[in-house]
C-alpha cells in the first residue's frame, strides 16, 4: 500500500474594478463602478483514493485451478473485467499494476463568477431650521453564478473519499436605496442636538422575490457630556452560492439509530437547496453615551440590544435529522432513506429556511486616558484603561419547532447550540511614553451550564463550569533614531498558564468529542512572542 488519503485544495481568485466619480452644484457628489471577480477552486483532488469496487474485487484474491496463478475472484467468471489481485500483507508487496487498478483520483473543479454594476448620488438638497439635510440613493446591479464539474466515477459514488457531484446555477440581484439625516433640533435646553437617520432598501432575488430592508434611528444629545441613541432596523441574510447550488458529495458518517438501538455507517449526502428565502432579522438597539467634563479622558457607553431572526437557513447533521424525524418531524423524515430491513443508507443533507434565532443582552464599554504629567509632575508618557464586556440574557434557537436556551451554557452538544457565557468582558491598562510601552490585559468568561437542559443530581452529578480569568502581558522598546521608527516587542499569552475547565464537545452521535470548548477557552497554554517592527 502507498499510504494515507491526502486532499489537496487550491484556490485562485481575479478581481478588476473600474468606476468613476464626479462632483456639481456644490454639495452633490456621485460615483459609478463595475467591478467582475471571478475565482476557481480545485476541491479534493485525493491521492491514493480507493475505487470502493475495484478495491473489493482486489482484495478477494483466489488461486486459478486453471493455471495455478493467482487471481481475484471475479476474473475466474469474467476474465476480462481488468482486475488485478491485491497483495495487501507486507510493506511494498503490492505490484504497481496493482496499485493502478485500486485507486483513482476523486476532484471537484469549481468556478464562481460575480458582475456588479452600482451607481449612488449624495447631496443635501435643503436644510432645516437645525442644519441642512443630506440624502444618498442609488441602485445596484449584481449576478453571481456557481458552476462545479468533476470525474465520472464521482457521479457513481466510485470512492472511498469524495465523490463530488457536478453542479451550476446563477440568480441576479436588482437593488435601490435611500439613505437620510435629518437634524430635528439643535442648541436648545436639554436638546443640544438631535438627529433622524433613516434608510431603505428594496432588494429583488431573480430566485427568491423581492424584500425590503430598513433602519430608523434618532440620536439625541442632551449637552457636551450625555447622549441617547436607539435604532429599529429589518435585516436580510441572503443564501450564499454554496447554500443554494452546493453540487454535493458523499461522504460515511457513523449514526446512532434509534428504531434499531445501534450504531452503524450510513452514506451522507449534501446539497445546496435553490428555493431558499432570504433571512430576516429585526433589531432593537437603545445605548447611552456619558463623557463627563469632571473627568477629562473618561468615557462610559451601555447599548441594549434585542435580535430576532425568522427562516434562518439551517443545515442539520446526519444525527440531528435522524432524532428529529425520531421526535415527529415529517419534514426531517423525507431526507431518509431505509432498506428491506429498516436499517439506514441514506441521510440527504441540504439547508432549509426552518430556524429561527433570538438573542437579547446588553454590551458596555468604559475608558479613561489621561497623560501621566497632568496627575503627577515631571512623569511622562500616558496611561490608558479600557473595559469591555456583553452580558448575555437570552439566546435561543429554534428548530422544527423546538425552541432551546443557550445563554449560560458552556458546552457544545450539537451543530447548532453555541457556547454563550452569560458574562464576557475584557479589562486592559496601557503604560505608552516615547521609548516604552506595556499592556497588562484580563480576559474573564464567567461560570456557567453543561447543559441547560440537565438538572444536576439527576442528568449528571455536576453541571456545572467554573469561572475563568486569562492574563496577558506585552512590552515594547522603542527605538525611534532608526530609521521612521521601530520597536522590539515581547508578549506573553495566558501568563499564569491558567488550564481550560471541563466543558466538552459533543459529537454529531452525542460520544464525547474533547474535553473542553476549545472554541471558548485557551487550550494551549502560555505562549510567549517576541518580534521587531519598524518602517524605512
Amino acid at each position: 500500500m502507498t499510504g494515507p488519503s491526502v486532499g489537496r485544495n487550491d484556490r485562485k481568485q481575479y478581481r478588476y474594478v473600474g468606476g468613476l466619480e464626479g462632483k456639481f452644484g456644490g454639495s452633490w457628489s456621485w460615483d459609478a463602478y463595475f467591478q467582475h471577480g471571478q475565482t476557481d477552486f480545485l476541491n479534493g483532488d485525493y491521492s491514493n483514493n480507493p475505487i470502493t469496487a475495484n478495491f473489493n474485487k482486489a482484495v478477494d484474491a483466489v488461486v486459478n485451478p486453471a493455471n495455478n496463478q493467482i487471481v481475484c475472484r471475479s476474473t475466474l467468471t469474467d476474465p476480462t473485467n481488468g482486475c488485478v489481485p491485491l497483495n495487501v500483507f507486507g510493506t511494498g508487496k503490492s505490484t504497481q499494476a496493482a496499485l493502478n487498478y485500486i485507486y483513482g483520483t476523486s476532484l471537484q473543479t469549481i468556478t464562481i463568477k460575480q458582475d456588479v454594476a452600482a451607481a449612488s448620488l449624495h447631496g443635501e438638497p435643503f436644510s432645516t431650521w437645525a442644519g441642512p439635510v443630506s440624502i444618498a440613493l442609488g441602485g445596484e446591479w449584481r449576478r453571481e453564478s456557481y458552476r462545479a464539474a468533476t470525474t465520472a466515477l464521482d457521479q457513481t459514488n466510485a470512492f472511498f473519499l469524495g465523490n463530488f457531484r457536478p453542479s451550476n446555477g446563477h440568480y441576479n440581484v436588482k437593488e435601490g436605496f435611500f439613505e437620510t439625516v435629518v437634524p430635528l433640533l439643535k442648541d436648545v435646553p436639554f436638546f443640544r442636538e438631535v438627529d433622524f437617520n433613516g434608510a431603505v432598501r428594496y432588494t429583488d432575488y431573480s430566485l427568491s422575490g423581492n424584500v425590503t430592508s430598513w433602519k430608523l434611528g434618532l440620536t439625541w444629545d442632551v449637552d457636551s457630556q450625555l447622549r441617547f441613541r436607539g435604532t429599529r432596523s429589518r435585516d436580510i441574510r441572503a443564501p450564499n452560492l454554496a447554500e443554494l447550488f452546493q453540487a454535493g458529495n458523499n461522504l460515511n458518517q457513523t449514526i446512532s439509530d434509534p428504531v434499531l438501538n445501534r450504531s452503524y455507517s450510513i452514506q451522507q449526502f449534501a446539497a445546496g437547496n435553490p428555493n431558499l428565502v432570504p433571512e430576516k432579522a429585526d433589531t432593537t438597539a437603545l445605548g447611552v453615551v456619558y463623557r463627563p467634563n469632571w473627568l477629562s479622558g473618561f468615557a462610559v457607553s451601555v447599548d441594549y440590544f434585542d435580535i430576532k431572526i425568522d427562516k434562518a437557513i439551517y443545515s442539520n447533521t446526519a444525527q440531528a435529522v435522524i432524532n428529529l424525524c425520531q421526535g415527529g418531524d415529517a419534514l426531517q423524515c423525507s431526507f431518509i432513506t431505509r432498506n428491506a430491513a429498516n436499517q439506514i443508507t441514506l441521510v440527504k443533507l441540504q439547508p432549509l429556511n426552518i430556524g429561527g434565532e433570538a438573542t437579547r443582552g446588553v454590551d458596555f464599554e468604559a475608558s479613561y486616558r489621561r497623560n501621566l504629567s497632568d496627575l503627577v509632575r515631571h512623569w511622562n508618557g500616558t496611561l490608558g484603561l479600557r473595559m469591555v464586556g456583553t452580558y448575555v440574557d437570552r439566546r435561543t434557537v429554534t428548530i422544527g419547532g423546538v425552541t432551546t436556551e443557550y445563554a449560560g451554557q458552556n458546552a457544545n452538544f450539537d451543530q447548532n447550540s453555541q457556547a454563550v457565557p452569560s458574562w464576557r468582558w475584557l479589562a486592559s491598562a496601557t503604560y505608552d511614553s516615547d521609548h516604552f510601552t506595556a499592556t497588562l490585559t484580563e480576559r474573564f468568561i464567567s461560570a456557567g451550564k453543561l447543559n441547560n437542559g440537565w438538572v444536576a443530581g439527576v442528568d449528571i452529578d455536576r453541571n456545572h463550569v467554573p469561572a475563568v480569568f486569562y492574563t496577558d502581558l506585552s512590552l515594547g522598546f522603542k527605538i525611534p533614531e532608526f530609521g521612521k521608527g521601530a520597536q522590539v516587542y515581547f508578549a506573553v499569552q495566558n501568563l499564569f498558564d491558567k488550564d481550560p475547565p471541563v466543558a466538552p464537545i459533543y459529537g454529531a452521535t452525542g460520544f464525547l468529542g474533547t474535553g473542553t470548548n476549545g472554541y471558548l477557552y485557551d487550550v494551549i497554554g502560555r505562549q510567549f512572542r517576541a518580534g521587531v517592527r519598524f518602517k524605512l
